[in-house]
């Protein structure tokens, strides 16, 4: 093990052990309540909280007239919570199709029916936004506290230094999805709790059934299945596929009835899939490569067309070479197919015998990494599924004293550190939230494959 490894480990270790001291737990138990109260009033605040009232007392008959570009009574603060609520309200109600207004979503018709319980109470001020804040600051915790369980057996004690670690971590994540009021923590809580449950001996077909349900919320998530599969883990598909049956097709029916649901999907599959598949996400997403996007296809576009890198009215580019957009979303294609088929050989080739919860929880974690690269929009706030793989490779470099794991977690420190510099809006026209990415894939896949050699010199073949 080299210098560096062995700091990064040392330094990791220090870090849990004083987080586990009685100071330690209280000092973090101070944070998360006064970081909690201050972020959630900025959260509430900016979707409810006018930024200028233009009338003597703002009247709305409905969540889609607050904020929306016909309200002449105030002026809001930028909040995708509001949107989120119109957008829900309008579907489930009635009003409006959710994907011909001016700014088209992605999401399947199920995240109308889950944001509902956040919009249905639209007219008593802060409630809505109060339980949404409250639920993914929840789930944050949740998270952390799956992430460091998933390596105990059912009734050991949980490992505070761990927990209080992982939730740092994923702090500065958290912190840019719910500033924005995003839904991202509603996707990755169920990741994490999926993962804990692959490793129970009947928690498998929960497992899937949650991965199911946040499929059915943003669709990428699917790529699980496909994991599943190649593993041959059927108990874990069929669990996936038994949620997505209740998500997209019983909920939308009862909801919608069955004439309302077919045109709720049939409107999507136009408005979005199509769309989508001829066109990339340019098709229905206007300025689709801006530095807010940091996904593969959005840093090959900006490095390799002469496009403007930042955020609108941001002209500034960083382009190596003048390629037409045809020939980069040639070589995004190209690239991401070969991820995705280098994502199947190894779920198909490392299947193992007698599996440990550490092997899995490395062919786990690539399959969040999968997402984000082979998605043609990752924006910043979708890479708080990154926590999934610091969070195994922390651990067993930690916990199981995994020596692999020690020797590669330095990446771990620099992934953290590369996130930390990109919240810069200068470093993020240079893609840094996919560089990072790409650097915990690379951690990730040498476990893997790591694990699976281990297997093999021990005589585990699975049929």
């Amino acid at each position: 093990m080299n210098k560096l490894s062995q700091k990064t480990a040392t330094f990791v270790e220090r870090l849990i052990s004083m987080l586990e001291s009685p100071s330690g737990r209280t000092a973090f138990r101070s944070i998360v309540l006064v970081y909690g109260l201050l972020l959630g009033l900025h959260c509430v605040g900016r979707a409810e909280l006018p930024k200028k009232i233009l009338v003597e007392k703002p009247h709305y008959d409905s969540p889609l007239q607050a904020g929306s570009e016909e309200d002449t009574q105030a002026i809001y603060y930028s909040s995708e919570f509001r949107s989120f609520r119109a957008l829900s309200w309008g579907a489930v109600v009635g009003e409006t199709d959710q994907y011909t207004g001016l700014h088209t979503r992605a999401y399947p018709p199920f995240f109308a029916i889950a944001f509902f319980p956040f919009a249905v109470l639209w007219r008593v001020s802060y409630v809505g936004s109060t339980l949404f804040f409250v639920l993914s600051y929840g789930g944050s915790l949740l998270t952390a506290w799956c992430l460091a369980r998933w390596w105990q057996s059912p009734g050991q004690r949980l490992r505070f230094g761990l927990f209080a670690l992982i939730w740092l971590v994923l702090l500065p994540f958290t912190s840019a999805v719910l500033a924005r009021c995003e839904t991202d923590m509603l996707v990755v809580t169920p990741m994490a709790a999926a993962l804990l449950l692959m490793v129970r001996p009947r928690g498998p077909a929960w497992a899937g059934a949650l991965l199911g349900f946040a499929a059915s919320f943003k669709v990428l998530p699917g790529l699980f299945g496909v994991y599943f599969i190649c593993q041959r883990r059927w108990r874990a598909a069929a669990g996936m596929v038994a949620a997505g049956l209740v998500c997209m097709v019983l909920l939308p029916v009862a909801v919608w009835g069955p004439r309302g649901a077919w045109n709720q999907h049939v409107s999507w599959y136009r408005h979005v899939v199509v769309p989508y598949h001829t066109q990339g996400a340019t098709g229905f997403i206007g300025h689709a490569y801006r530095s807010t996007n940091q996904s593969l296809t959005a840093a090959v576009h900006r490095f390799l067309t002469p496009i403007a890198a930042g955020k609108s009215g941001d002209t500034r580019q960083v382009n190596i070479v003048s390629l037409s957009h045809r020939s980069a979303q040639l070589i995004a294609a190209v690239l991401r197919a070969l991820i995705g088929l280098g994502l199947i050989v190894l779920w198909v080739t490392c299947r193992r015998a007698e599996e440990t919860p550490a092997a899995l929880a490395a062919s786990f974690a690539t399959v969040t990494l999968g997402i984000l690269l082979l998605s043609e929009v990752s924006l910043g706030t979708h890479h708080v599924t990154l926590i999934v793989p610091l969070a195994v490779l922390i651990t067993r470099a930690t916990c199981l004293k995994d020596e692999a794991s020690k020797r590669l977690l330095w990446m771990s420190a620099v992934a953290v550190l590369v996130y930390l510099v990109g919240t810069s809006l200068t470093v993020r026209l240079l893609s840094p939230y996919l560089w990072a990415t790409c650097l915990l894939l690379t951690a990730s896949v040498i476990l893997v494959l790591g694990d699976a050699r281990r297997n093999v010199l021990n005589g585990g073949v699975r049929a």
